[in-house]
């Protein structure tokens, strides 16, 4: 059974929470892959090197924990902690686009 939208989403940040930005993390961004961050954009090489910045700023996993989700058609939102939404647009069962605010 295919996994739900939501599913990949979810299953996305828990990688990002354990593995930070390993290659399991990786091979979930689709190779067009863009980050929004405020008025900041970027795209797969950046969003992982800004996990790679947080896990070094943190010195051990910083605190990831999904509060909610809800999912539409071809795309996920997302509540973690800490306080922040993430909407995402899947795209092929990869993660193609991903908007984060606080």
């Amino acid at each position: 059974m295919a996994a739900s939208i939501a599913d990949l989403v979810v299953r996305h940040l828990a990688l990002v929470a354990v593995d930070g930005a390993g290659a399991s993390v990786a091979e979930t961004l689709h190779p067009a892959f863009r980050l929004h961050l405020d008025d900041f954009t970027t795209g797969a090489s950046g969003y992982l090197a800004l996990i790679e910045a947080r896990w070094a700023a943190e010195g051990a996993r910083p605190p990831l924990d999904v509060t909610s989700a809800s999912s539409r058609p071809a795309s996920v939102s997302v509540a973690i902690e800490p306080r922040c939404t993430v909407e995402v647009r899947i795209e092929g069962g990869l993660l193609a686009e991903m908007w984060i605010t606080s």
